[in-house]
């Protein structure tokens, strides 16, 4: 599972595509939407505040998983490390728990702590990439060519919290499961 930078598709169509059928089609973006990072574990609604999804951390495990539920509880995502080597992360859901991977663009990323330049495959196939600084959370998530999410902090923001600005047509759990995978590399290092 090389990754060849120039095979990223650059067809518009085939982005909506991928993003909005990956893991959770009931969670696709119909607008462009923001969700926060609050308490370290919930992401909420930036507009309304409404609760959407719960991280689980899963470290006494062999993959140290992470587990993502929607606010209802129903598991709806899993990331883990990859076995063989720490640079790459997968996700998936709890019945198939390797739809994807992210893998680090930096081999000894233990020298780069605050990159987050990683390649995003579906299966086998290299879809996207991220790229921006993990610590000053701010960097971007494409698919094919097209920026498909935008990670930032706010100025304000002092708790280590942090939001996911989401095109439309997106889905969300998708997205947040590559933030978590680059989270779960960088803490990987430490």
């Amino acid at each position: 599972m090389e990754s060849k930078g120039s095979d990223l598709s650059s067809g518009a169509d085939s982005v909506l595509t991928v993003t909005s059928s990956i893991v959770a089609p009931h969670f696709v973006t119909t607008e462009p939407t923001i969700i926060e990072l609050k308490e370290g574990k919930r992401f909420h609604d930036a507009r309304n505040g409404n609760p959407l999804f719960n991280i689980h951390f899963k470290r006494l495990t062999t993959s140290n998983r992470v587990v993502i539920e929607d606010d209802s509880g129903a598991d709806i995502g899993h990331v883990r490390v990859g076995r063989t080597r720490s640079d790459t992360h997968y996700f998936g859901t709890s019945n198939k728990d390797k739809i994807g991977s992210v893998r680090s663009k930096i081999k000894d990323f233990r020298h780069f702590p605050d990159q987050c330049d990683a390649f995003i495959h579906l299966g086998d196939k290299l879809i996207g990439e991220t790229a921006g600084n993990w610590l000053t959370k701010s960097f971007t998530i494409s698919v094919g060519r097209q920026e498909v999410a935008k990670v930032f902090r706010n100025e304000k923001n002092v708790e280590g919290g942090f939001f996911i600005d989401l095109n439309a047509g997106v889905d969300a759990v998708f997205i947040l499961m590559i933030v978590m995978c680059l989270g779960e590399m960088h803490n990987w290092i430490r």
